[in-house]
């Protein structure tokens, strides 16, 4: 898809649902609304669904490498590499 297209089928849904989750993943500490806001300062109502998901990935990218994240070969698009395991905790 490109800049400015609105995400119509189940399967575009679900592509920028998993591109968000990604992003949200990368950011565990914030709450959804923190993710978005950082990113939108004024209303987002207007913005399309791919201009949304782009300004995600583009705000967030200085996370991905330390959440494990690498670029696809799709511009802006986070893949995970890995899933982190948490660290097994050690009785004191």
């Amino acid at each position: 898809m490109t800049a400015g297209q609105r995400a119509i089928t189940d399967s575009q849904k679900n592509e920028i649902m998993e591109r968000l989750l990604l992003v949200w993943k990368a950011n565990p500490k914030l709450r959804f609304m923190q993710l978005l806001g950082n990113v939108y300062h004024e209303d987002p109502y207007h913005v399309e669904d791919y201009d949304m998901i782009a300004d995600m990935e583009a705000a967030y990218a200085h996370f991905a490498q330390s959440a494990g994240l690498t670029s696809d070969s799709a511009p802006g698009k986070l893949l995970l590499a890995q899933e982190r395991k948490p660290k097994p905790r050690t009785k004191v």
